[in-house]
């Protein structure tokens, strides 16, 4: 059975990303929207039967073993760090090329410079 996938974002893409997953067999259980009234109107659209707009309720939502976050990447990092800590596996849908052109400083815990590349990998 594939995992339950809760879905970040209320974007173009995630209009285009939520019939894809639904395509594939996968039941997308919970949706987050920056407002509560945004996640509703998608939600209600795309047939989602959870919506929020609190990051813990998508990431504690009992059916939810996969997120997909369509977000810009600053909000994707603070998203998919706080994945790491829960059981749920994690898919960054967002745009790596502007994040790459800009020069990037953040540092693991061992000192190493964390590309957009690494954190993707982190995160799959």
């Amino acid at each position: 059975m594939l995992p339950g996938v809760g879905v970040f974002g209320t974007s173009l893409t995630a209009r285009v990303i939520i019939p894809l997953l639904k395509n594939e067999g996968f039941a997308v259980k919970a949706l987050w929207g920056r407002t509560q009234e945004e996640a509703e109107e998608l939600a209600k659209e795309m047939n989602v039967p959870f919506y929020t707009n609190r990051i813990d309720d998508v990431l504690l939502h009992q059916d939810v073993d996969l997120v997909c976050i369509n977000l810009p990447p600053p909000l994707t990092r603070q998203i998919a760090v706080k994945t790491l800590g829960e059981s749920c596996c994690c898919c960054c849908c967002c745009c790596w090329a502007r994040w790459m052109l800009r020069p990037y400083t953040d540092r693991d815990t061992t000192g190493q410079l964390i590309t957009p590349h690494a954190a993707l990998s982190l995160c799959l």
